[in-house]
């Protein structure tokens, strides 16, 4: 994948389940509901895919203007119903990376479970895009202390690179790895060597922020985002793999 200055890392996903919602009970009677509203979700969802494809086609559009080229985390759910769009990303010259199959957190999953997930992912994605799956990015980041033993997964299904170790201390414990490096690294495993290209991350007042994945764009001031950009551009932040702009992932992979 080439990359420039303004290097885009993005999460292609549909939200099949509210799994950022934990601790959050759900009634049986409820499940039972959405049950019988089968047929009205599949309308919504079909709905939610057009609005989707549409969108993603804007941001091709955008990307093109600007000679931007990304890496889209796509799930293999959304790529078996949407096979076309994803050879269009791919087309368009961006990188078609893993996000699971349909996703649920690695903290939701057995070992068996996750090797499942990421092997089903990436063979779909390699078939629809002729293209080999080097990257995968968590849902919801959530390779945290105690489960990097998703690491050695991703080494033996012949995963080269993760992007799910994000750098912050987030209140409740959700997510982040604080003790994580900002900067692109190596990972030492027991099951091999795989890169590690963190979210980007912007360090203000001594506190290191988050300032990538789609929920803070939505959140945060975008003077933070704005500031975030700017520093990468000059060198003078902690970056994520915009930072190697002009190199490619298999040159950031062989250095």
């Amino acid at each position: 994948m080439e990359t420039t200055t303004n290097e885009r890392l993005n999460d292609n996903h549909e939200w099949r389940a509210v799994d950022n919602a934990d601790g959050v009970p759900v009634h049986p009677n409820a499940l039972r509901r959405l049950h019988r509203l089968h047929s009205r979700l599949e309308f919504a969802q079909e709905l939610v895919q057009q609005t989707n494809a549409q969108f993603q086609e804007a941001l091709l559009g955008i990307f093109e203007d600007h000679g931007v080229r990304a890496t889209f985390f796509v799930l293999g759910w959304v790529a078996e119903r949407q096979p076309e769009l994803i050879r269009t990303i791919a087309a368009a010259g961006h990188e078609i990376a893993s996000h699971g199959w349909d996703h649920v957190r690695v903290t939701h999953q057995t070992p068996a479970q996750f090797r499942d997930s990421i092997r089903r992912t990436k063979s779909l994605l390699e078939a629809i895009t002729g293209q080999p799956v080097l990257g995968f990015r968590a849902p919801s980041f959530s390779i945290v202390a105690g489960r990097e033993w998703a690491l050695d997964v991703l080494i033996e299904e012949g995963y080269r690179y993760d992007s799910s170790l994000f750098p912050v201390r987030r209140p409740g414990g959700g997510y982040g790895y604080p003790n994580g490096s900002a900067d692109p690294h190596w990972l030492e495993r027991p099951a091999g060597r795989l890169a590690e290209i963190p979210p980007t991350t912007l360090r203000w007042c001594g506190v290191r922020l988050p300032a990538a994945g789609g929920a803070y764009f939505r959140l945060l001031p975008y003077n933070l985002v704005r500031a975030t950009i700017n520093a990468l551009e000059n060198g003078s932040a902690p970056a994520d793999i915009a930072a190697k702009r002009g190199m490619t992932v298999e040159q950031l992979l062989g250095a």
